[in-house]
């Protein structure tokens, strides 16, 4: 068969298979039948009457997915056994039973390692002070993985529960907020809104240790000199409500609430709510409700 009919071939050999089951997802990515090919979506039937213009793109990539798979077969056996793999709602050629033929003969059934991958899934803890995209990007990959080699999927319910348990204890009361959010038949916790909320607080306890940094530097204490930064010293405040060092008691926020989104730990005026949304730079909303994003 000549490499030109396809972008991808496959030898049929079982060493080639791991790099070119990624290389063939990469290729459907960039011809937009990813998706279908991992199960994100469903095709409509090939002879569905009345199929909206949304339908119409999801089979017309549906096919070229089938015909770029057969195509990049270099084995005939191989090519056969796509090109056989025909159901009731597509009789001439199904792009998810093809795969899955493909996927059972030469990836590994090893329960194990898909255990595994779903104790590591749910282990992912987000450490405080990380920045909440890099973890969640790191989160998202593992997916991928249970999607790509095991053909498995959470549900979105799924993945807050997850995420939720995973949350350092200085989330506490932003997994207050979330776990009333999920009991809101008004405004239901999503996904995005959750990780968007997420990216929020980061900024906010950024914002927080930048101005307790501030107010220790303040301090008479020396602290570039090691013979002063002393617990002992009495020029260096210890809190007896919280036991940090840095404040007074008095000026402890511990067991202060904010007067604008009713949380503790942290006075009005440095509330996270008051800083600049994410998308689009200005104040009064989170991220997560901005108008830019709801326009894309």
């Amino acid at each position: 068969m000549d490499d030109k009919s396809s972008g991808i071939s496959f030898s049929g050999r079982r060493k080639d298979w791991a790099c070119w089951k990624v290389r063939f997802i990469g290729t459907a990515h960039k011809k937009e039948f990813r998706d279908i090919l991992l199960k994100q979506v469903t095709a409509p039937e090939e002879y569905k009457s009345d199929m909206t213009d949304e339908e119409k793109i999801l089979l017309k990539q549906h096919d070229f997915g089938f015909t770029e798979l057969m195509l990049s077969m270099k084995d005939d056996r191989l090519m056969m056994m796509v090109s056989n793999s025909i159901t009731r709602e597509h009789p001439t050629g199904d792009l998810i039973v093809a795969w899955e033929k493909l996927c059972n003969e030469f990836s590994p059934k090893d329960v194990d390692a898909k255990l595994d991958l779903y104790d590591s899934i749910r282990q992912t803890k987000l450490e405080f002070g990380r920045n909440p995209d890099h973890w969640y990007e790191e989160f998202n990959n593992k997916l991928n993985k249970l999607n790509v080699e095991f053909g498995e999927k959470l549900s979105e319910e799924e993945l807050i529960h997850i995420i939720l348990t995973n949350l350092p204890d200085e989330y506490d009361d932003l997994k207050m907020q979330f776990y009333r959010q999920r009991k809101s038949t008004v405004e239901p916790l999503t996904l995005d809104s959750m990780t968007s909320q997420l990216r929020d607080y980061h900024k906010y306890s950024k914002a927080i240790k930048e101005i307790k940094l501030k107010d220790l530097s303040l301090n008479t204490v020396d602290i570039s000199k090691k013979e002063s930064f002393n617990i002992k010293d009495k020029k260096f405040k210890i809190c007896s409500s919280c036991g940090k060092g840095g404040h007074d008691a008095e000026d402890c926020w511990r067991d202060l609430r904010c007067g604008v989104c009713g949380r503790k730990v942290h006075p009005t005026q440095i509330c996270y709510d008051k800083l600049p949304c994410g998308i689009c730079g200005q104040k009064g909303h989170e991220s997560s409700r901005c108008w830019k994003d709801e326009k894309k």
